[in-house]
């Protein structure tokens, strides 16, 4: 039974996910083609769609460049702190209910999305606000129900956390294609509500499967042994301390953190990324719109290979790449191929400005970041500061979010008058950008425990053991409760103790001495 729920809940959790990505595609095609007066055949949907403006004159758009840039862009005001927020609630109250929340509100303001469109730009900025409030507590309340309803090992976890990158990006593949599709039968506006009710069916979908398995109440202690069967060795002892880690009163070295050349490189990698996958994602539709000169249907048929072509390349590296030792030159070399080979694409767009090479190369580059993700900045932070490695996550992942955010502004400044030469200069400026941080990673860059990271040396005491999972590269590395954690992960497969003995010695010594 036990397993059963664990699916269950994957299966509702990167449902709900999927829909999430696949609704954030729609303003994204949709505007350029209410900006550029594209209806549907059957327009009549679109009167009484918009009756309340009266007549029958069709809805266009008349928004700026620059208006557009902050409509995309404000959804990041409200996301930011919501993922701190969503962390919070998802603590306090039934994960399966943040996410519900989360889901059914982001569906409901989907679907009055094009009204607030056709009335006032100052409306759809508020709705992409709250948007991005409600979607970004989603996140949290999706992991803390992964983690809950998941085996409590460290590989387990790494699959199912590595999964969700690839849910992202088949959610956006996935739409822009539904959105090429209907766009050219029920006009700009039908995505809106089609998706929205898929969001608010979906929500019904996980209460009737709550009220099956209860959800709600977490696994019981039955449940988490039934999860934990097929291992080799397990515990009520080992099921009961999930979760905990040694409490450890030294003082965070902020400073020596953040101003460390290892942590700035990965924070400004992270930031560089981004910037890049909002100009492939947010942007492509505009670009092959106002570059290419492309219909509808090319335009969200094309978009969607991108995001596609990194769902694919992503399980591929996962799949290969955890299974070679990585020290710090590997690791430069991966995340090298990623960003300069993203940054080359990006060259070759700007160099050829035409469609079929523009649509080629964007799905290249933005597919090619996958051994970054996969190999690069992204799997360092648990190497270089084990004990922090939450927080640097944290602060690289809210910087990173934070630029991309003024940089999708920037870029409808940027391309206010919708030349080709505006956009190539747009383009050439992010492959600069994601050279230098390819550039600084290469020389700042490391994949090793660094000085400031080590609390012991500074409370005088030994490393702490540390929980090593060969079979996902150390991307989820977690310090051990005790020596029974230790005796206990012997005895499972590719996983091993780190200083055991050494910790076990000082152990005994300390209590000889008391």
């Amino acid at each position: 039974m036990a397993k059963k729920k664990s699916a269950a809940v994957a299966f509702l959790v990167f449902g709900g996910l999927f829909l999430q990505y696949v609704m954030r595609t729609t303003i994204t095609i949709a505007i350029p083609a209410a900006v550029e007066g594209y209806h549907g055949l059957y327009t009549d949907l679109e009167d009484i769609f918009f009756r309340w403006r009266g007549g029958t004159n069709k809805l266009v758009l008349n928004y700026t460049q620059l208006e557009v840039g902050a409509i995309f862009g404000t959804f990041y005001i409200g996301y930011i702190p919501s993922r701190l927020l969503g962390g919070h609630l998802a603590f306090r109250f039934p994960a399966l209910r943040v996410f519900q929340v989360s889901l059914l509100v982001t569906s409901l303001l989907h679907i009055w999305a094009p009204i607030a469109l056709g009335y006032h730009i100052s409306v759809i900025i508020i709705i992409r606000i709250l948007r991005g409030l409600t979607e970004g507590i989603a996140f949290p309340a999706a992991f803390t129900l992964l983690v809950e309803w998941l085996p409590s090992f460290t590989a387990d976890r790494a699959r199912i956390i590595t999964t969700v990158p690839i849910v992202m990006y088949l959610g956006f593949g996935t739409g822009f294609f539904l959105n090429s599709m209907f766009l050219p039968l029920f006009g700009w506006f039908s995505p809106f509500a089609l998706f929205g009710i898929f969001g608010i069916l979906w929500t019904a979908v996980m209460e009737t499967f709550n009220c099956v398995f209860d959800f709600t109440q977490g696994p019981t202690e039955d449940d988490m042994k039934d999860m934990v069967k097929g291992r080799k060795s397990s515990s009520t002892e080992s099921v009961k301390m999930n979760g905990r880690r040694i409490s450890n009163n030294t003082p965070i070295p902020w400073k020596a953190m953040m101003t460390s050349g290892a942590v700035l490189s990965l924070v400004l990698c992270e930031a560089a990324l981004k910037c890049g996958q909002h100009l492939v994602l947010l942007y492509a539709p505009t670009i092959f719109s106002q570059v290419g000169k492309r219909s509808i249907v090319e335009i969200g048929l094309l978009s969607m290979s991108p995001p596609l072509l990194v769902a694919f390349i992503l399980p591929i590296t996962l799949v290969i790449i955890p299974n070679l030792s990585l020290t710090d030159p590997p690791r430069k070399i991966f995340n090298s191929i990623g960003f300069l080979g993203f940054a080359t694409a990006l060259m070759v767009v700007a160099l050829k400005p035409q469609f079929i090479w523009m649509a080629i190369f964007l799905a290249i580059g933005l597919g090619i970041t996958a051994f970054a993700l996969a190999a690069g900045f992204n799997m360092t932070p648990m190497e270089i500061a084990p004990e922090y490695a939450t927080i640097i996550r944290g602060v690289s992942a809210a910087f990173g979010t934070a630029v991309g955010a003024f940089y999708i502004i920037f870029v409808g400044w940027a391309t206010r008058d919708k030349t080709r030469n505006q956009w190539m200069m747009v383009i050439v400026t992010e492959a600069c950008f994601l050279c230098a941080a390819a550039l600084l990673f290469i020389i700042f860059g490391r994949s090793s425990v660094q000085p400031w990271a080590r609390p012991w040396e500074r409370a005088g005491e030994p490393p702490r053991p540390q929980l090593r999972d060969a079979s996902s590269a150390d991307r989820l590395v977690s310090p051990a409760e005790s020596l029974s954690d230790v005796l206990e992960a012997t005895s499972q497969e590719n996983i091993q103790p780190d200083m055991d003995d050494y910790y076990a010695a000082y152990k005994k010594g300390e209590q000889k001495l008391q």
